[in-house]
Parts: structure tokens; C-alpha cells; sequence
């Protein structure tokens, strides 16, 4: 096999039902549904893997060993391969738990597997592996506004006067933001916000174009606003409570970002290797 054109070195309640209800996420639901529809029961244990299933496995495996000791993302082309092999790649690495769409063109969608930084990347001309701490996909395109944000020129409105400080702090703090400086979270139930003036923060802040889904104990929703480096982040509880909501000035919010250290990659190829030699 020919690496060198296969592989490219490189209130939530409500929210929750939008997403849900939106048109405009059809293309999530026939993405992932395109990803699990290769794990289907009768796919479940599958004859021994193929040549070219167990070589891009192997690839994956020395990718992930490539990518700890580069610190640089991976990825790999999966749209050549044949329904059988691609079955294979996707029963292999597993399915996790947590989902990402990214508004660009195309519209992509991210789905974890059961092994931390990799992740399957689909949409329109899109069906790739890419091993990283998140997808790149999600940097490029946070912030390019779904939803233009209104900043201070929101319209006033009675009252608002501690929702407009909110918002211009956030403005502040996003034009002034550093990694070094550490995350900052504005969370709304200490800050005694009305709906009102949740609503007048999203308005001052837009949407951005990155959606962030985890369902596990709970659920947990990351959003991009439209405003560099400002995601709103709300989880919710086994019993759909809301348990926390605010908004989070940072590179990406620490509640929705798995851990992947050089060591866990180390892991993953390790894991791939074992999965290899297992006897078929």
C-alpha cells in the first residue's frame, strides 16, 4: 500500500431540543449514522481482518507513535477503502462518546473513538481519521460567526445594567486573553442572571460555528460564540437538571477536552499493535 497518498502528516433543555430539532443538523444525524451503520449488529464479529484493514491499523498505530513524540496532528484518508475494511478500521478503534459538528464548508462531524485523540472526521467529501487532542477543524472554524455578535451595541433594555458589565467584561478579557492566563468562567447562576439577561449576552456575543455534544453520566454542550475564544459550556445532570452554565474565556473549555498526553498516544499504538497480533 502507498502511505504516501493514503496518509497526510499534518436554559440546555431548550438548546439540547434546537439542536435536535434544527434541519440543519440532518447532516450530524446521517453522518453518524453513516459511522455506526458499520458497527449494525450483523457486522458485529466480522471474518479476520484484511491485508489492508490490518496495514492501515499498523499505519494508525505508528502514526500515533509519530504524532507523541512530534506534538503535531495526523490524518489519515479513509474514503478509499472498501465497506469491508472500512468496517474493520471503525470496529477496531470503537465509537466514543462525544461529538462534534463543525460549521464549514463542508459541514463536518466529529466523532470520538473508544481510544482518546482519535477521531473520525465526516461530511461532504469528508471521511477521514485525524489524531489529535480535539480536530483541527475546530480551531479553524470556532469563531467565524453562525450568529454575528452585537458586542455592546445590543439594544438596552430595562435593568440590564449588570448583563451589559458581564458582556463587556467577556469583550475584555477576549481581547486580552493568553494561554497563559489561564481560563476565566462567568458562571451565570452565581452571577443571578434573569433569562432576560442570558438572553442579552448571547445576543452581545453571537454564535459561533462549533457544537460540542458528550453524553455520558450527564450531558455536556460546548458552543463557540462569535467572539474570539468566548465558548458557552452547560451540562446537565442524569436527571436533565441544569448543573452548570456559563460562559468560559479560554482556548478550549477543560470540561469538554479529553486528556491526551504523549503517554496516552503511546497507549493507543500500543493498544492497535495488541489488537493486531491477537489471534483471528
Amino acid at each position: 500500500m502507498d502511505s504516501s497518498f493514503r496518509h497526510q502528516g499534518s436554559g440546555l433543555d431548550a438548546n439540547l431540543r434546537q439542536e435536535e430539532a434544527d434541519p440543519s443538523t440532518d447532516d450530524d444525524r446521517d453522518t453518524f449514522s453513516g459511522i455506526r451503520r458499520r458497527q449494525r449488529p450483523s457486522q458485529q464479529k466480522p471474518a479476520s481482518l484484511g491485508s489492508v484493514a490490518r496495514a492501515v491499523i499498523a499505519e494508525i498505530a505508528v502514526a500515533c507513535q509519530r504524532s507523541a513524540a512530534r506534538g503535531r496532528p495526523e490524518m489519515f484518508e479513509l474514503s478509499w477503502l472498501d465497506d469491508a475494511d472500512r468496517v474493520h478500521v471503525t470496529q477496531t478503534l470503537g465509537l466514543g462518546a462525544t461529538s462534534f459538528r463543525i460549521k464549514g464548508h463542508p459541514v463536518i462531524s466529529a466523532l470520538s473513538t473508544r481510544l482518546p485523540g482519535l477521531w473520525f472526521l465526516e461530511g461532504a467529501g469528508v471521511d477521514r481519521l485525524e489524531i489529535a487532542p480535539l480536530p483541527t477543524a475546530v480551531f479553524e472554524h470556532a469563531f467565524t460567526p453562525t450568529y454575528a455578535a452585537l458586542g455592546m451595541a445590543v439594544p438596552r433594555q430595562a435593568g440590564d445594567a449588570e448583563a451589559r458589565a458581564v458582556v463587556a467584561d467577556l469583550l475584555r478579557r477576549s481581547e486580552n486573553y493568553t494561554p497563559a492566563g489561564g481560563a476565566y468562567v462567568a458562571d451565570l447562576a452565581q452571577l443571578g442572571l434573569s433569562t432576560a439577561d442570558v438572553s442579552l449576552l448571547e445576543a452581545g456575543l453571537g454564535a459561533g460555528s462549533v457544537t460540542l455534544l458528550s453524553r455520558g453520566h450527564g450531558t455536556c454542550m460546548v458552543k463557540s460564540t462569535a467572539i474570539d475564544h468566548v465558548w458557552r459550556v452547560q451540562v446537565l445532570d442524569q436527571h436533565s437538571a441544569v448543573v452548570f452554565d456559563a460562559f468560559e474565556v479560554t482556548r478550549f473549555p477543560s470540561i469538554g477536552q479529553p486528556e491526551v498526553a504523549r503517554d496516552t498516544l503511546m497507549a493507543n499504538a500500543q493498544h492497535l499493535l495488541w489488537e493486531l497480533e491477537m489471534p483471528q
